[in-house]
C-alpha cells in the first residue's frame, strides 16, 4: 500500500513531455535563477557554483526546420538546432554560434522546465544550471 501511495505522489515528470519539434515556436531561456562555474579551457580546475553575474533572458525563434539562425554577422551561417533526446529531454545544439553553448532541456510540463548549458567563451569552459525555459 505504501508503495502505491509513493508512486501516486511522485513529482517526477510523467509521460512523453518533450515535443518532437519546435517549428514556429519561441524558446525563452531565463538566466535569473541560474548558477554557473568555469575552468580555463582544458584544465578542469572548476570554480565553485555561483549565481549568474549578469543574468538575462534569451528568446530563440525556431524556423520550420527547428533551427534558430544566429545573426551576429549577415554572412555567418551559425545556427542552433532543437532535437528531442528522450521522453522528457531535448538538446539545443550549437553549430558555429559564438558564446552559445549546448543546452540540455529537462521538461517538467510540455512547455516548461529547467536547462543546463555547457560551452566555451573567452578562453574558459563553462557550465550553467537552473536555467528556466518556456516554449511559446
Amino acid at each position: 500500500m505504501a508503495t502505491l501511495l509513493l508512486a501516486a505522489c511522485s513529482t517526477a515528470p510523467k509521460g512523453d513531455l518533450a515535443p518532437a519539434g519546435v517549428a514556429g515556436k519561441i524558446i525563452e531561456m531565463d538566466g535569473h535563477p541560474a548558477e554557473s562555474c568555469s575552468s580555463p579551457i582544458g584544465q578542469q580546475k572548476w570554480t565553485e557554483w555561483i549565481p549568474e553575474e549578469q543574468p538575462c533572458v534569451f528568446a530563440y525563434t525556431f524556423d520550420e526546420t527547428n533551427r534558430y539562425r544566429v545573426n551576429f554577422n549577415p554572412t555567418d551561417i551559425a545556427y542552433l538546432t532543437y532535437e528531442k533526446a528522450g521522453p522528457n529531454t531535448a538538446i539545443i545544439r550549437n553549430y558555429g554560434a559564438p558564446n552559445h553553448g549546448t543546452y540540455t532541456l529537462n521538461f517538467e510540463t510540455p512547455t516548461t522546465g529547467t536547462a543546463t548549458n555547457n560551452g566555451q567563451s573567452n578562453g574558459r569552459d563553462y557550465m550553467t544550471r537552473k536555467i528556466k525555459f518556456s516554449i511559446k
